[in-house]
């Protein structure tokens, strides 16, 4: 809870040396987890049955780090944004939140094949 509280700080004495208006999402936790997407889109992650996770980047294959409190827990909606990656024996995330697969979409990002220039559909 004291890092959530350090952030916050920083968070604010960010948006006051940028002259940005502090508003607060008022306990829409909604709000705040689509803010999150719209930066870190790219650690999304959906859920398998295998009670693995693939990365929306690489396919690549994601375990829920044992500290986590989805360790042992499927999403309701089965996709995650994470905020850290460590690797050891196996790719482990951590710091996740639930978030809705349309909310990748719905800011504008969408994952097309490296192959494939951007003026091409």
């Amino acid at each position: 809870m004291s890092r959530a509280v350090s952030i916050r700080s920083q968070l604010k004495k960010y948006m006051q040396r940028f002259g940005l208006p502090l508003q607060s999402c008022e306990g829409d936790a909604k709000r705040l987890r689509e803010c999150l997407v719209s930066g870190y889109w790219r650690n999304g992650a959906r859920w398998m049955a295998d009670g693995t996770y693939r990365s929306v980047r690489g396919n690549v294959v994601l375990h829920v780090h044992p500290h986590s409190v989805l360790f042992t827990r499927k999403p309701r909606s089965g996709w995650v944004l994470f905020h850290e990656m460590e690797e050891t024996k196996k790719t482990q995330i951590r710091i996740l939140t639930e978030i809705e697969p349309d909310w990748l979409l719905k800011y504008g990002h969408s994952f097309r094949d490296k192959r494939t220039g951007p003026n091409d559909s």
